[in-house]
């Protein structure tokens, strides 16, 4: 038998241990899950495509490519918000949806002349609003106020209020009809458009004399006219 000297032996066991190592299942496991998935752009992104820098956004159903590189003091979010704080204070209702895509300021920093600093530093002097400035209705967007408010409209702009205390047989309805119904017919269309926030008569009841009374208690009793709401706000 042919007698290998020591030193090449030696070299053999080596390479027969890396061999064993490279193809163990341990390190192929490894192997294929370093591997990268591709995954395909679905929805109107999938056939834009942005320049250098720039990253496709989906905004209300329109794909559109964002610069999401930053000032200091802002973060790039993909569900901006409409009440990003600022220096001066607002008792103004926050619109509860998502504004496009956009660079805005970092938690624990304020909005003033369009850069964003620690509150800290907000000038002493408080801007005024142009009289001419269009303001939001709460006909126009979509508010959210904590239970028992409801948005109401002001000079300043809208403003969450406290529901009023009802009469008798009466419900806060924050889309008030403009045909509640009454022991008389009304001999007019029905509008399907929701009138300022207010006191009406319950379900079952009716309005006669100022009062909301019993159907059953109209001193006439005819046809009673219905009521037809709109609740798309």
């Amino acid at each position: 038998m042919h007698q290998f000297p020591i030193g090449f032996k030696s070299l053999l066991v080596l390479l027969s241990l890396a061999w064993t190592s490279e193809t163990s299942p341990t390190d192929e496991r490894k192997v294929a899950s370093a591997e990268y998935v591709t995954v395909p752009v679905v929805g109107p992104c999938a056939t834009v495509r942005c320049g250098f820098n720039t990253t496709c956004f989906e905004f209300n159903g329109m794909a559109a490519c964002y610069n999401a590189t930053c000032s200091p003091g802002e973060i790039f979010v993909e569900c901006s918000s409409y009440c990003e704080p600022t220096c001066t204070p607002s008792n103004i209702a926050c619109i509860q949806s998502c504004g496009p895509p956009a660079c805005q300021c970092q938690p624990g920093f304020v909005r003033d002349n369009g850069l964003c600093i620690d509150p800290s530093s907000c000038s002493k002097i408080k801007p005024t609003t142009p009289s001419n400035e269009q303001r939001a209705r709460c006909a126009d967007v979509r508010v959210k106020c904590a239970a028992g408010n409801h948005c109401e409209d002001t000079a300043t702009g809208i403003t969450c209020a406290p529901d009023p205390v009802c009469p008798p047989n009466e419900e806060f309805n924050i889309c008030a009809s403009d045909c509640e119904q009454t022991c008389v017919p009304m001999g007019r269309p029905c509008t399907m458009n929701c009138l300022p926030p207010k006191c009406q008569c319950k379900s079952g009841s009716v309005r006669e004399g100022g009062q909301c009374i019993d159907r059953s208690d109209c001193p006439n009793v005819g046809t009673i006219t219905t009521t037809t709401q709109n609740y798309g706000i």
